[in-house]
């Protein structure tokens, strides 16, 4: 165990007193204080943040905070030993702790110092940076005088990170303004000047940068006002002081990190170039700021020989989410019933640190970091003084996810058999909309058909709130059901993370008869964008009605013969064009039926639906209420030469019922005469196409009166 010796005179100051004078040299601290000597032991060292989630490219800079006997703790960043367990993944600077983030994965960065071992987790994401604002964002200065910025940059998984000491800084006018590497601008001359915050590392965010302007006024400092007038600390304690400029235009400017700090008596206390006044002993002592030949009235910083009681933590009992944090503050009662926040003075511990770290390090001393659940207590001593615990419970919350979609139907991988069954991998985008990070997000899936695979790449891991990751379903020759099955049980596909909800979406892999949204499907589109499911249309599963005409009378309808086009309708002769559409008429049934049912709509009085075979199918089918008549070529192709403009047995016009259901011997019931919605085209008025003797290799098609009563069979579009 390292000892660190500290040799004291007597004396009859207060213990707070005595823990506040520190000298250390290597392993070698002197305090002065009223107890007798005695060894100081280093118990542990710990690293701030202990874990840390960060973009590649990006940086972020730990701290190691070494814990002594004596509950004093002391920074020991620069003095400590680090190093990363995958240098891939991310880097450490050996001297500084400063961490660069080099590609997705995640590493464990630990610092050595004096025997004592800690550990902090870096995860690396693939989020990509989008966007960095600069902030201020139009500040102005005198000449001389200096402004920090900072460049908070957005990254595509909806999270922020401070870029400041990772961008490459740069003022559009020298003669102006000059920035530093840290964003720190400096006041040349009047004027505006651009400062630009840019990425540096371009393999990783390209040339996304922000920018703010600086104002650089040719007003002189006037005066410097220190406040607060009268501080009055107590011993072992500190004390911010801020250091304002007034010019001689009237501003004033925050010149805190600017002046020059004095204290007269530095025995008594010390002031930082920051202006943090630190007590050594009772006393008093005058604090000036100087700066640009300009220096404030002093003020009498008065250190008190109160001497400390009790410590109080607040928040208390608080219950914190695994993965956030919580922010403890000490506030220490003293001897003439005075408070003050000790918060940065005390050294923090926590009880299981396994369930929850508490921070030593400088500017964030206090702030709990939740690991796993469960529950820890949390206390801070300074001296011989420790607070009563307060117990912090961490909890899991179970984030949410979603998925892009609430089913899927794939297309079988089979162009042997059509080359329209082409088997394009779907892809479902999976989302974290919950606030917490989600854990090892995978897919499982029962019942896939032989030739189906189904994997994600992206998924596992850490999915950060707002982000989002892909399933790739690849789809096999087989179909999940059998053709023919009108009951088909589809693919049951979960989706669930170590912290999340589980998400469940039905996905079928469907082919030329496969039952399918109330149907038997004939036609596939496979051209559909990856993220979505295919298209294609299914015919159902029954005929529609015993018997029905195309039309209870010989009216002529707008643009739905086998020749018309939505370029060049046909026919227009003798039918009204009011609210039509120009239909493809041998292939599009749903602009037909469009147009057949809004014409008989329209009559006075208007015509019952039932009473024709289009409207017939705009009845509710299976829960459904989409189906059409089909047009003539959706019905079959023109093996007889009728003339329908439908192709033949090897080159149909387009897929139909004829070429991928019966042709392929798929049982559908189908027997006798069926309407299309297709007029004919040499007397339209009288007549429509039907197809007739459904049977393996043969698709007879004719023009039948509108009068005469014949079947119907709907078909739909599939719906996403």
């Amino acid at each position: 165990m390292n000892r660190l010796v500290f040799e004291r005179p007597a004396c009859t100051v207060s213990l707070l007193k005595s823990l506040t004078v520190l000298l250390l040299v290597g392993l070698m601290l002197t305090l002065s204080a009223c107890d007798d000597d005695r060894t100081v032991s280093l118990k542990w060292i710990e690293i701030s943040p202990s874990m840390a989630t960060l973009s590649a490219g990006t940086s972020v800079q730990l701290s190691t905070t070494a814990i002594y006997s004596n509950n004093t703790h002391a920074d020991v960043t620069g003095q400590a030993s680090w190093s990363s367990s995958g240098a891939s993944v991310a880097t450490v600077d050996g001297a500084t702790g400063k961490v660069s983030a080099a590609a997705v994965g995640a590493a464990t960065i630990t610092a050595s110092f004096h025997g004592q071992r800690a550990s902090a987790a870096v995860t690396v994401t693939a989020a990509t940076l989008v966007s960095i604002a600069v902030t201020p964002t139009s500040p102005s200065v005198a000449t001389g005088s200096s402004q920090a910025f900072k460049a908070l940059g957005t990254f595509t998984d909806n999270t922020t990170q401070d870029l400041t000491a990772d961008v490459a800084w740069s003022s559009s006018d020298s003669t102006i303004a000059i920035i530093s590497n840290g964003g720190v601008g400096t006041g040349i001359g009047p004027g505006k000047a651009t400062i630009t915050a840019t990425c540096s590392v371009a393999s990783t965010c390209g040339s996304v940068n922000g920018s703010a302007t600086l104002t650089v006024t040719a007003a002189t400092l006037w005066s410097i006002a220190i406040a607060p007038r009268a501080p009055g600390i107590a011993l072992g304690t500190t004390q911010q002081l801020q250091a304002t400029g007034t010019y001689t235009d009237q501003s004033t400017h925050d010149l805190t990190s600017q002046v020059t700090w004095t204290s007269s008596s530095p025995s008594v206390a010390t002031v930082s170039s920051a202006g943090l006044a630190t007590s050594l002993v009772t006393g008093t002592s005058s604090i000036t700021a100087a700066f640009g030949g300009v220096t404030s009235s002093p003020v009498v910083l008065t250190v008190l020989p109160a001497t400390l009681v009790s410590i109080a933590l607040t928040p208390t009992s608080p219950t914190v989410a695994v993965g956030l944090t919580q922010q403890f503050t000490a506030t220490g009662t003293f001897s003439d019933h005075s408070t003050q926040d000790i918060t940065g003075t005390v050294t923090w511990t926590s009880g299981t640190p396994g369930t929850a770290t508490v921070s030593n390090a400088s500017g964030s001393n206090g702030l709990v970091t939740a690991l796993t659940a469960g529950s820890t207590q949390i206390e801070a001593a300074l001296g011989s003084i420790t607070s009563s615990p307060e117990t912090l419970t961490v909890i899991v919350v179970n984030t949410t996810i979603s998925a892009s979609v609430s089913s899927l139907a794939l297309s079988v991988s089979d162009t042997a058999t059509s080359t329209d069954l082409t088997g394009t991998p779907r892809v479902i985008l999976i989302t974290n909309t919950g606030t917490t990070a989600a854990s090892d997000v995978l897919p499982s899936a029962t019942g896939l058909p032989a030739g189906t695979n189904v994997s994600s790449s992206t998924c596992a891991g850490v999915l950060a709130p707002g982000s989002s990751c892909t399933i790739t379903i690849a789809p096999g020759a087989t179909p999940s059901s059998a053709v023919g099955d009108t009951s088909p049980t589809p693919i049951s596909l979960t989706v669930s993370g170590t912290n999340t909800n589980t998400i469940s979406v039905p996905v079928v892999v469907l082919t030329y008869g496969s039952v399918y949204q109330s149907g038997y499907v004939y036609s596939i589109d496979d051209t559909t964008p990856s993220a979505a499911g295919i298209g294609g249309r299914v015919m159902a599963l029954t005929d529609q009605s015993p018997g029905t005409t195309w039309s209870p009378d010989y009216s002529v309808i707008w643009g739905i013969d086998e020749t018309s086009t939505p370029a060049t309708p046909s026919p227009v002769a003798g039918a009204s064009s009011s609210g039509m559409s120009n239909c493809a008429g041998a292939g599009d049934g749903s602009c037909n039926t469009s147009n057949i049912v809004g014409f008989y709509s329209a009559t006075t009085p208007a015509t019952a639906p039932m009473t024709y075979a289009a409207g017939v199918c705009t009845q509710t089918i299976s829960g459904y209420a989409d189906w059409y008549l089909p047009a003539v070529c959706e019905m079959g192709y023109d093996a007889t030469g009728s003339g329908s403009s439908c192709g033949t047995a090897a080159a149909p016009t387009m897929q139909n019922i004829q070429s991928n259901l019966v042709d392929k011997g798929t049982t559908t019931g189908l027997s006798g005469w069926y309407l299309s919605s297709t007029e004919y085209s040499a007397t339209s008025g009288t007549h429509a196409w039907a197809s007739y003797t459904f049977s393996a290799g043969t698709s007879a098609q004719a023009p039948v009166l509108k009068s005469v009563s014949f079947l119907a069979r709907c078909v739909r579009a599939l719906t996403p």
